[in-house]
């Protein structure tokens, strides 16, 4: 890929508020953290620790912490049948 296409790609993207019932299964998020991790980092100090969310009952205790689109005040954010059936959580260690 070249400047001109990311650029092209990263101008036509947006924001997702709505997701399909389609899921994206633990295997493939897994994949994409592991990707992640191998990424370079300050110090090669890799102090990112990631969770991988997949089950329903996790994935509705993350959906209550998180904040959707702060400036529609009166949104709290996707339907059930319309929230993410699956997240990366990414923390830091505890020092």
């Amino acid at each position: 890929m070249n400047g001109m296409q990311f650029q092209d790609l990263v101008a036509s993207s947006r924001s997702y508020r709505r997701f399909s019932d389609q899921r994206v299964g633990e295997t493939v998020l897994s994949a994409l953290v592991d990707a992640a991790r191998l990424a370079p980092c300050g110090n090669n100090m890799q102090t990112l620790r990631f969770r991988v969310v997949g089950e329903r009952d996790e994935c509705d205790a993350v959906f209550g912490h998180l904040r959707w689109a702060a400036l529609y005040r009166d949104w709290d954010g996707p339907e059930p049948g319309e929230r993410p059936h699956g997240y990366v959580v990414i923390c830091l260690p505890a020092e």
